[in-house]
């Protein structure tokens, strides 16, 4: 039992320090409470955050690995074009005309003028230039007999007519002497026709290709003396097969590529032959192949492209862009950031392209680099074609029928 000093202490009065220690001490528990929960909190927010960063750096792992899975692909967007559905044929320039132009009378080759004896190998000639001559000395001297011959049978029949006329000669005698008159003229324009031979002239306009004699020879009648030939226009023959006659019959024009000759020809239809040759039963187109410029030679080893038919609205294809599997045909394209599978049914082929007839749409955007390596909703990294990276899509390096360039996503 407390005594009574004790509560006499307890009772009595406290000083002011006395209250503010006992103050403190009554609130050192609470904030020893307040420091540890300031802490937990500190701690717990920091975990917070530590985690936070380590969800995002997943994510972005995730994404980046995502990114990493998808199929880098070159895809070009389709439109509809015209298909021209040709036909290549090799063929051999051929002169427009080619004769060999051979001497009509017999006699020495002289020179034309001192300046310029004969028309040479590769001169370009116009029509009725004299090219050489022979000798008409002979024949100038043949003329005159002739004519005055002629003379004379022209006076005796003149003289026949009017004794004729009086009674003081027969028909007969008049019709002999006629008939003279007739032959003696004949052998007069002979004479006349031989002269004018010794001038050898080109009949058309064209080009020396050979000369066959030397100034002084002695020609004997018939032997060759030039080969001229006309090579503006040029002609080209192809063998049309008879499965395509109908289609090529209302053709009017091809183009004629020539070997070593960048530059195409326009070729002018002459004529579709009616009958076939015997050994091939092909049909002969002839095209005639303006050349002014005298750029194409005879020989030169061509391809004529003929068009068999012209279809518009048309989408083309590259040929690789067409994948198989079995009986399926299918090509993929970019929808979006996904690649998806269309099975597709063609048509013709013109070129590297080929048509397609069912399974693409205007505006469809067609994988043609990495396809291979897409199925249907794989991810992709899409690049489209334009311009260099329109090239590079392409194997043929260019862009092909029915393929246009866009922007670049």
């Amino acid at each position: 039992m407390p005594s009574e000093s004790s509560r006499l202490r307890a009772h009595a009065p406290r000083s002011a320090g006395q209250l503010v220690a006992v103050v403190v001490w009554q609130m050192v528990p609470w904030a020893a409470l307040c420091a540890g929960l300031a802490v937990c909190l500190v701690a717990f927010f920091s975990l917070i955050g530590s985690r936070s960063a380590e969800l995002a750096e997943e994510r972005r792992v995730a994404a980046q690995a995502r990114v990493e899975e998808a199929v880098p692909v070159i895809a070009v967007s389709m439109t509809p074009t015209t298909l021209v559905d040709s036909i290549r044929l090799p063929g051999e320039l051929k002169a427009n005309e080619s004769v060999t132009i051979a001497a009509e009378v017999a006699g020495n080759i002289v020179a034309v003028t001192p300046q310029a004896p004969f028309a040479d190998n590769g001169q370009w000639v116009k029509k009725g230039t004299v090219l050489a001559r022979i000798d008409d000395r002979d024949y100038r001297a043949a003329l005159s007999e002739a004519a005055a011959r002629l003379k004379l049978a022209e006076l005796t029949l003149e003289r026949s007519r009017k004794l004729a006329a009086g009674g003081a000669l027969t028909q007969a005698e008049l019709d002999r002497d006629v008939s003279s008159h007739q032959q003696v003229k004949a052998a007069h324009d002979l004479a006349a026709l031989n002269l004018e031979r010794c001038a050898i002239v080109a009949p058309f306009d064209g080009v020396i290709n050979a000369r066959h004699f030397a100034l002084g020879t002695h020609s004997a009648v018939g032997a060759a003396l030039y080969e001229l030939i006309d090579i503006d226009p040029v002609k080209v023959r192809v063998a049309i097969p008879q499965a395509d006659v109908h289609m090529v019959s209302a053709l009017t024009e091809a183009e004629v590529m020539v070997d070593g000759i960048k530059t195409p020809f326009r070729g002018t239809k002459n004529y579709l032959s009616y009958t076939t040759h015997e050994m091939a039963k092909v049909y002969e187109l002839e095209l005639a192949i303006a050349n002014p410029e005298r750029i194409l030679r005879p020989g030169m080893m061509v391809e004529a492209v003929v068009v068999r038919e012209r279809k518009a609205g048309v989408l083309m294809v590259p040929l690789y862009a067409v994948l198989t599997n079995g009986q399926e045909q299918y090509c993929y394209v970019a929808d979006g950031s996904a690649a998806k599978r269309k099975n597709v049914r063609v048509g013709r082929i013109s070129g590297t392209a080929v048509e397609v007839l069912e399974g693409l749409t205007a505006g469809d955007r067609l994988i043609v680099k990495g396809q291979r390596q897409c199925a249907d909703g794989a991810a992709l990294a899409v690049t489209m074609a334009q311009g260099g990276a329109a090239d590079m899509a392409l194997s043929s390096g260019t862009i092909l029928p029915g393929i246009v360039p866009v922007a670049k996503e």
